[in-house]
Order: structure tokens, then sequence, then C-alpha cells
């Protein structure tokens, strides 16, 4: 008489139920497979955010207008947001190509040298866009220039910047921060403390300034700190 088949081996359960667990699994497995190919949506290609979606949007725009430098700057905008920094710096060349004569495009394009941790590398074509503006109505090359000099400590070349980004806007809330931060990495503490000040007139209820200006031995009164410019 043959020997008896072995029993299955228990422990803390029985294996031939881990089995049928197993198998069900499977089973339910394939069968959302089977479910997704039917509706075609394993491979579903189809975007998932409004930011792939208007990636979408430029990629076929840039295949039907190749040499526009606003569709190509802004595929390699949006490319940088999706961390596609190659795609991004390919597509910036080439708006840069078309377009670097034109206002904003200079700019843009140092912007994402910044964005990739590049900025040195952003100074002449910031320079560029000065030269573009001509008429000097644009304060974002003068402000984006201020903070590439503060951090590298060329304090005096800072402080020219920002003070004509501000000569242009006067009324920029954050340049004026910047410009108050930039006089307190200058040892400028008399100046630095005057613009924290004007900074949290503009900046109302903004912690910043406030923060700036205790750092610096100066008592700030709630209601001063909460009161917008051109109140009491």
């Amino acid at each position: 008489m043959g020997s008896a088949l072995p029993r299955a081996r228990r422990r803390d359960g029985s294996n031939a139920g881990l089995l049928v667990l197993l198998l069900a699994f499977v089973a339910l497995l394939v069968g959302v497979i089977v479910v997704l190919l039917s509706n075609g949506t394993m491979f579903d290609r189809s975007p998932q955010s409004d930011l792939e979606r208007d990636y979408q949007f430029l990629l076929a725009a840039a295949k039907k207008t190749p040499e526009d430098p606003a569709v190509l700057m802004t595929l390699a905008e949006t490319e940088m947001q999706l961390g596609k920094s190659q795609d991004a710096f390919d597509h910036a060349d080439l708006a840069l190509k078309f377009g670097s004569k034109k206002a904003a495009y200079n700019q843009r394009y140092a912007t994402l040298l910044g964005l990739d941790r590049r900025a040195e590398a952003a100074i002449p074509y910031l320079k560029k866009e000065i030269e573009l503006d001509g008429k000097g109505r644009n304060p974002e090359p003068h402000f984006l220039l201020a903070q590439i000099a503060s951090k590298s400590g060329e304090h005096k070349e800072a402080l020219k910047e920002i003070r004509l980004a501000l000569k242009i806007d006067p009324m920029a809330a954050d340049v004026r921060l910047v410009y108050a931060e930039i006089l307190e990495n200058a040892g400028e503490k008399k100046d630095a403390v005057k613009q924290y000040k004007v900074a949290m007139k503009f900046l109302p209820g903004d912690e910043r300034p406030v923060s700036a200006l205790e750092r610096l031995g100066v008592k700030v009164d709630s209601a001063e700190a909460s009161a917008p410019a051109g109140h009491p």
C-alpha cells in the first residue's frame, strides 16, 4: 500500500489556507488588469494635473510653431516645474535664439538659471535685459542682480542695483524688504532699521520685517506692525 500523502504543515494557521488566499489575490489582480485593459486606462497617458495638461498643450503648440519664442519659453518654464530641466533648457535655448532681442526673454532665461542654481550664469542675461529695456522701466532685472550680488558678498553692487529697482518702482514692498536685508548684511544697521520700518508699513501683518527689527534690538508696537502705509 502506497504511503499516505503528507499532511499540510501548520504554523500559526494552515498553509493550505494561505495558498487559497494567495490564489484569490492573484485572481483578483488578474481581474483588475483585465478591467483596466478593457477600459483602456492601464496605459492611459492623459494628464494627471493642470500642469501636465498645460505641458501637453504647449508641446503641441511648439510643434505647430517651432520658432515662436513665447511658446518655447513658456514650455521651458513648465518643464522646469515638472523637473525636466534638460528639456527646459533645450527649449529655452531655442526661445532665446528667436527672441533674444525682445523684452522679457533674457530675464526669463535668467530666472530659469536661478532655479537651476546657476545664479552667476544669469548675470549677463539680466544685463542684456536692462540694455534692451533702454528707458529703465523694468525693475526686475535690477532686483535679481541685487540678490545675486548680495549672496556673493558684493554689498556695494547689491545696494546699487536694489536702489535702481526701487527708483523704478518705489512701492514694491518685497523689494523694499530685500533692500533692508541687504543693508543689514552690509553692516548698515541704522539704514536697515529705517527700511524695515518702511517695509513693515507696506506689508502690514507680515512677520518678516517685525522679526528683523526685533533681531536688531528694535521694539515694535503691535499696532504699528499692523498699520498699513499712510495710516497713523
